[in-house]
């Protein structure tokens, strides 16, 4: 009887070869479109990265054109800029195929900073592309810190309340006053503000307190600024003196050409029933009595001491009030539109049911323009980016 073969089904080597080189190519056609799948998809994305960076860039161009449109104003923009470049960039005008439009609005503590918002919108991608900037004006020349000029009263050394003081922004809510040492409150005091210090707030007497308080805080650098252009601008104009006699008032009243006055003076400068209209900056120290009326200039210093103290016992103050190395001291009733900056001390003493009223306005001074120190803008600028779906 014969022998049945091991295998059934016999395939010659050929067949065999032949069912190899099927396994093979199906193998290889699976990979190949794997591949090719893969190639797309990398060509897709590198597609999308490509035309999104196009968009950025288009964005990029209505973002440089409007800051420098904004850089080129004689004037800070007093109102909002909507649709600022209007169809420069859009239509024929098309930056890489995308339209871009660009609107600026102000923002910030009475509008001293610009948000420019600039989108770029196209086919060529699902989203439109949008960047911004906020350029914050912070005068012109400015090479001081100028975080201190963020508070209604602002002290290097330490705030004393032996009194009542008010401190506000002109809609009525607290404004704040910040000291880098201690805040003292004390007697029958009561201070209406939001404050805070480097060091410890305290309280005694029947001394009350009406707004946020805040201890321990990081100290801010004093803005140490150098007063020469004022007096180089003083003396071009006639106005630096050396005593309060040399000065022509009529009626008791003055406001000095170029806007500014220099008194050149180691002793006390007292100011008593006088008006004047513009800048007052002294050596030493200066007080101003009896009912006197300073006012100043919205951009600059409303009085200044280089080395001296500053106190005020009646009157108003409008402006911002300077001691460059001294105390502020208040001792009587009396008003500030404005802020008070000072490198040592600030002090409110007096009658407790007299009230010193702060009403806050940040004035950051312009450095006068001078033969040596030309003035240009200087803006700082924060920069986001996004995508807006459809």
């Amino acid at each position: 009887m014969p022998k049945l073969r091991n295998n059934p089904f016999p395939i010659s080597k050929a067949g065999s070869a032949l069912v190899g080189v099927l396994a093979i190519s199906i193998l290889l056609s699976i990979a190949a479109a794997g591949y090719i799948g893969l190639a797309r998809n990398t060509v897709n994305s590198e597609h999308l990265a490509l035309n999104d960076t196009r968009a950025l860039l288009a964005a990029e161009s209505g973002l440089l054109i409007a800051g420098s449109l904004v850089l080129q104003q004689d004037e800070w923009p007093a109102s909002d800029l909507p649709d600022l470049l209007g169809e420069l960039l859009r239509g024929e005008n098309a930056v890489n195929g995308f339209d871009v439009t660009v609107d600026a609005s102000l923002t910030g503590l009475e509008g001293d900073s610009i948000l420019i918002t600039s989108t770029a919108t196209s086919p060529l991608i699902f989203y439109d592309k949008q960047i911004s900037l906020t350029i914050y004006n912070t005068g012109l020349n400015v090479p001081f810190d100028t975080n201190a000029f963020d508070h209604g009263i602002f002290a290097g050394e330490e705030i004393h309340i032996a009194g009542n003081g008010d401190i506000r922004n002109p809609d009525s809510t607290f404004a704040s006053a910040h000291t880098n040492g201690t805040f003292q409150i004390t007697g029958n005091s009561n201070v209406q503000a939001n404050i805070s210090a480097s060091d410890d707030i305290t309280m005694s007497g029947n001394s009350n307190h009406i707004g946020t308080s805040e201890t321990q805080v990081q100290p801010i650098d004093f803005p140490d600024i150098d007063l020469t252009p004022w007096k180089t601008t003083a003396q071009q104009n006639g106005q630096r003196f050396t005593s309060l006699t040399e000065i022509p008032f009529q009626n008791n009243t003055y406001e000095p050409e170029g806007g500014i006055l220099w008194i050149d003076s180691d002793e006390e400068i007292k100011i008593s029933q006088k008006t004047i209209t513009g800048t007052i900056i002294v050596n030493g120290d200066i007080s101003f009595e009896s009912s006197s009326l300073l006012l100043g200039p919205d951009d600059n210093f409303a009085i200044a001491s280089v080395s001296g103290n500053i106190r005020v016992s009646t009157g108003e103050i409008e402006g911002l009030i300077y001691a460059k190395n001294g105390n502020y001291i208040h001792d009587g009733q009396g008003t500030v539109n404005g802020q008070i900056i000072a490198k040592g001390s600030v002090t409110r003493k007096g009658s407790p049911q007299s009230t010193l009223t702060i009403t806050y306005k940040r004035i950051i001074p312009i450095i006068p323009e001078t033969g040596t120190n030309p003035s240009r803008k200087i803006i700082s600028g924060s920069w986001s980016e996004k995508n807006i779906s459809f």
